[in-house]
């Protein structure tokens, strides 16, 4: 249940967000191999992360 919650989340998402997010919680890039990757600046990085995680978090606390 779990894993099917955590894919809806990042269908959920903008696909710089799941981009930015499995660059980073997946394949363990750092913020500047991620900005060398995509272009992205480092705050833009930040806020893809955020939006990513909030939406796994809000996703996963629906089956608690």
């Amino acid at each position: 249940q779990r894993l099917e919650a955590f894919e809806k989340a990042l269908r959920t998402l903008t696909p710089r967000s799941r981009e930015v997010f499995i660059l980073r919680k997946l394949h363990g890039k750092s913020h500047d191999e991620i900005a060398s990757v995509t272009g992205l600046s480092q705050s833009a990085i930040e806020k893809h992360l955020y939006r990513a995680l909030s939406a796994c978090r809000d996703i996963l606390e629906k089956l608690d």
